[in-house]
């Protein structure tokens, strides 16, 4: 009879601890989550009342037409694509060196800029996509455009709008990827493309960018196994 009660005892005594042991770890979880959230709200009281202030000229993006292929006698979707990264340069643009909540927003140039300032990053990010679309569009061209080539007046014509059209494309892609894109297309065409030309030093360099520019790990890894397996 002694051992009997001796194991009741001895297991309402575990169920005792382990009972113990959840509300001290739930209690602890609901200090952290209170002491998280207290932070956010104190945060958010010093941001909603900060001055408003000007962002700096240095985070301010200014494109560059020059140095991009734009062609006066692009047609079809190409134009379309063209015209829409012609448009959007003209906008103003924000560039920060890192993402930035809109909390910090508003503590760093106040709660009434808050709308102006995120219209400005959309304004560049609707950029780095448009770049990404034209690039897209002229690789789709350089793949498609095959139908008068048999034609041997025509061959070498058509060998050279192909030419142009994809070494556009990748110059257009790369100066994406040097503005930090997050494109995923714009990574594995260019993958593509050094693999086709055997170029494995650029492949390496593409990887590196691709651990700066994202911040989501499963396309980080998505993208640096597509990368490696080119390389095979």
């Amino acid at each position: 009879m002694g051992s009997f009660f001796e194991r009741i005892i001895v297991n309402v005594g575990l169920v005792g601890l382990i009972f113990v042991a959840i509300l001290f770890i739930t209690n602890r979880r609901f200090k952290r989550r209170t002491i998280k959230q207290d932070k956010f709200l104190e945060d958010e009281m010093e941001a909603n009342t900060s001055r408003r202030r000007d962002v700096e000229e240095e985070y301010f993006f200014h494109p560059n037409l020059a140095i991009l292929p734009v062609n006066d006698k692009a047609e079809g979707n190409i134009a379309k694509k063209q015209d829409m990264v012609v448009r959007l340069s003209d906008k103003k643009m924000v560039r920060f060196p890192m993402k930035l909540t809109n909390t910090e927003l508003k503590k760093a140039y106040g709660p009434s800029n808050l709308e102006i300032i995120t219209g400005y990053e959309e304004n560049y990010t609707r950029y780095i996509g448009a770049l990404a679309d034209w690039a897209l569009a002229l690789l789709e061209t350089d793949k498609t455009n095959d139908k008068a080539s048999d034609r041997s007046e025509h061959k070498t014509l058509e060998v050279d709008v192909e030419a142009n059209a994809e070494a556009n494309a990748i110059r257009i892609l790369e100066y994406t990827v040097e503005l930090g894109s997050e494109f995923r297309k714009t990574y594995t065409n260019l993958a593509d493309y050094y693999r086709k030309k055997g170029n494995f030093d650029k492949l390496d360099d593409l990887m590196k960018q691709v651990q700066v520019s994202f911040n989501d790990e499963g396309i980080k890894q998505s993208l640096v196994k597509y990368i490696m397996d080119k390389k095979n």
